[in-house]
């Protein structure tokens, strides 16, 4: 165990049997404790994004020695939000108030300008296949967003998640959107819009060039400088 972005990892690498003539295999548990998740996407200057939150987890690969191909494994990662920060989103509470979510969410975003700083907190599980990462059932979320998914990609490429958003300020939800999708990729610009409700679809494709097919509903729409109001599509 040693320090890392103030918390803890752990790796552990191991091959056994060796010497017989019993097929060997190759394990890699890697294991972290409350790692700052802020200062890990400085250190890497991940684009677009810089999550706060403090992150544990495991992942466990094994692979038949000399065949990395054929690797399989899990893993499960759980993020805290800091403490201090406004309760995270449930998808039971689009009424709350959005004003209490905290002066985060009022910054604009520019993939341009500096990386969008957020609170976070949430899990994520998955299942690893020589060819696909499957994912569990799994959610993540601010305070203002919560995004609910599961599904399968292989390894970024011809993914199918569907997923499920709530929101109590579609402005923060589509400045969400737009830092990570910079930070996979793909430079994205917000969008002006305003508003609380619901997004259920299916995201396909590559991770940096998705293709969206969803259903939302919504009320105090506004957009291109338009009160709405209710609506569905």
């Amino acid at each position: 165990m040693s320090g890392f972005y103030g918390g803890e990892a752990k790796l552990t690498y191991l091959m056994a049997p060796l010497g017989t003539d019993e097929q060997g295999m190759a394990t890699l548990d890697t294991a972290v404790t409350d790692v700052d998740v802020l200062a890990l996407s400085e250190a890497v200057a991940l684009a677009g994004v810089r999550p706060e939150g403090m992150a544990t987890g495991r992942n466990l690969l094994r692979w038949p020695l000399g065949q990395f191909d054929s690797h399989t494994g899990t893993g499960r990662f759980e993020v805290t939000a800091p403490s201090g920060s406004a309760p995270l989103m449930t998808p039971q509470a689009t009424g709350n108030n959005p004003s209490a979510i905290g002066s985060y969410a009022a910054v604009e975003f520019s993939p341009v300008g500096e990386a969008w700083r957020f609170p976070v907190g949430g899990e994520v599980a998955y299942t690893i296949k020589p060819e696909w990462i499957e994912i569990a059932p799994s959610r993540l979320a601010t305070p203002a967003t919560c995004i609910e998914f599961e599904g399968k990609t292989a390894f970024g490429e011809e993914s199918n998640i569907p997923f499920k958003v709530s929101s109590i300020d579609w402005q923060e939800s589509d400045r969400l959107m737009s830092a990570f999708m910079t930070a996979f990729g793909r430079e994205t610009n917000e969008f002006l819009i305003g508003g609380r409700g619901h997004l259920n679809g299916v995201m396909l494709v590559t991770f940096s060039r998705p293709r969206i097919e969803a259903y939302f509903d919504g009320m105090g729409i506004e957009a291109w400088n338009v009160p709405w109001g209710l609506g569905m599509g």
